[in-house]
């Protein structure tokens, strides 16, 4: 690895250094713009991207900004610029397509400064498109799992909840989105709920899975096993959970049933004249009903 001993830089060659010239050198878009939205300077970066070798010439130099803006974009982009040209707000932030339609439009995250004395509007543009990707495949495996999803906040709203669960409680899944998870869940299982959760969000646990009830829209208790994690930021704080549900309601009623059939069998063997056991095929006795003490005189 090269090393490089230390240089001071003399006040000429920073001088040297333009703002152009920085702009020039970054990889993200730089464009300068009047207030009617012409542009007037624009950096390599921005040439490169709409397949344009000198940013420079007539291509690109006194074309309107928006031109190089999607369509569907371009409205939001509009409420900015007049935010910013009107005085509202010296910066601001807009998520938008740059590009073209022969090269295709790539996400951008566009910041944009407006100098009043000079009349422009400087904006730079960092590519999205990797994150938006990946937005969109977490989306798709949300809203198209095979179970129930939510992302409830830390104060137990529900935030987004996917069409599975919103099936499972008889409701769509905007009645859902911005309501309590309490307003959902079974009172017996309400305060089981709200202590782990504040045990996720304290850092007390890091994950918290059990068995509880929802209720649906026409009264109906649905049985779900529940998962849930919370999800930090990069400093460690919490920021919101990841809830998976599913429904174990078939299970249940089969346990349930079972439970009334060996409840039966129980009082029926309790209660007969004759003797009744069970035993390993070796021998030994695994059950035998009170007939044997009355019988045999066996305890």
């Amino acid at each position: 690895r090269r090393v490089f001993p230390p240089r001071v830089l003399d006040a000429s060659a920073l001088d040297r250094l333009t703002a152009a010239r920085v702009l020039d050198l970054t990889p993200d878009l730089g464009v300068v713009t009047d207030f009617a939205g012409r542009i007037v300077w624009a950096n390599v970066a921005l040439g490169r991207h709409i397949g344009v070798t000198d940013s420079g010439n007539g291509a690109v130099i006194g074309r309107h900004v928006f031109d190089l803006v999607h369509p569907d974009d371009r409205a939001r982009c509009a409420t900015a610029w007049h935010e910013l040209t009107s005085g509202e707000r010296d910066t601001a932030e807009v998520e938008l397509r740059f590009g073209n339609a022969d090269g295709g439009w790539s996400w951008f995250l566009g910041s944009a400064g407006a100098d009043h004395a000079a009349g422009l509007i400087v904006a730079t543009h960092q590519e999205t498109g990797a994150l938006r990707e990946a937005e969109e495949r977490f989306r798709r495996s949300f809203e198209d799992a095979a179970l129930g999803m939510a992302i409830p906040g830390l104060d137990g709203t529900f935030l987004r909840v996917n069409r599975n669960l919103a099936a499972m409680l008889g409701r769509e899944p905007d009645q859902i989105s911005g309501t309590s998870v309490r307003d959902h869940t079974h009172p017996d299982d309400q305060a089981g709920d709200m202590t782990a959760m504040r045990e996720l969000a304290s850092g007390a646990r890091t994950s918290y899975r059990t068995e509880k009830r929802y209720v649906a829209a026409d009264g109906r208790e649905v049985w779900v096993a529940l998962g849930v994690s919370v999800v930090c930021d990069a400093e460690g704080s919490p920021q919101y959970f990841i809830s998976q549900m599913v429904d174990i309601a078939e299970r249940r009623a089969a346990e349930q049933a079972l439970a009334v059939s060996e409840a039966e069998y129980r009082m029926l063997a309790d209660h007969a004249t004759d003797i009744i056991s069970r035993h390993d095929v070796e021998g030994p006795y695994r059950y035998a009903s009170p007939a044997a003490e009355t019988v045999l005189g066996y305890r």
